[in-house]
């Protein structure tokens, strides 16, 4: 019988670490996914791979760097000329960059032949993100059927606890969910 395979979308952070932690706990053989967008905080790339390899995962590091031109002048994750705000606000807001990271995933997910991708995130963030909304899993959903025969599912779980999975979707050659 062939393992579990998963793709973890792996920022760094707690949400996504959460994630890959309890994947492994289910039984998935993880295959994290990392992507350098041309941030300033290169710690995110550091944490995101000494979390995968705690958990024995394979880890892929995207090079994402290029976004910078885009992002610069935007968010004052890439663009050191922007001020940081002490608070949630749009200066931090990276636009649509959950979505890339996702389209990276799916990709990834069907090259290792996982069933399913897991992203980590919160939904407590959907105020600020519009890519963490219910409707953008919803919309983004039928992409990957365009280009690929096998269907994906989107099961959103999105959340306002704190420090919860917001999101994972299932692969499998039919529509079914556990």
């Amino acid at each position: 019988m062939a393992s579990k395979k998963c793709v973890v979308l792996l920022s760094g952070g707690p949400d996504s670490a959460t994630v890959a932690y309890w994947a492994k706990r289910q039984g998935y053989e993880v295959n994290a996914i990392v992507c350098k967008y041309g941030q300033i905080a290169t710690k995110e790339v550091e944490s995101a791979t000494q979390i995968a390899e705690n958990l024995g995962a394979t880890i892929k590091v995207i090079d994402l760097s290029s976004l910078k031109e885009i992002f610069v002048g935007v968010t004052s994750l890439v663009d050191d000329k922007i001020p940081m705000t002490a608070s949630f606000s749009q200066p931090i807001i990276v636009p649509f960059r959950n979505a890339i990271f996702l389209s990276a995933a799916v990709a990834y997910a069907i090259a290792k032949d996982a069933s399913r991708i897991y992203y980590g995130a919160q939904g407590s963030d959907a105020a600020f993100y519009p890519d963490c909304r219910r409707e953008f899993y919803e919309s983004f959903q039928p992409q990957p059927d365009w280009a690929q025969p096998r269907k994906f599912l989107l099961k959103p779980h999105l959340t306002k606890f704190p420090r919860r999975p917001c999101s994972s979707w299932e692969l499998s050659s039919e529509f079914l969910t556990i």
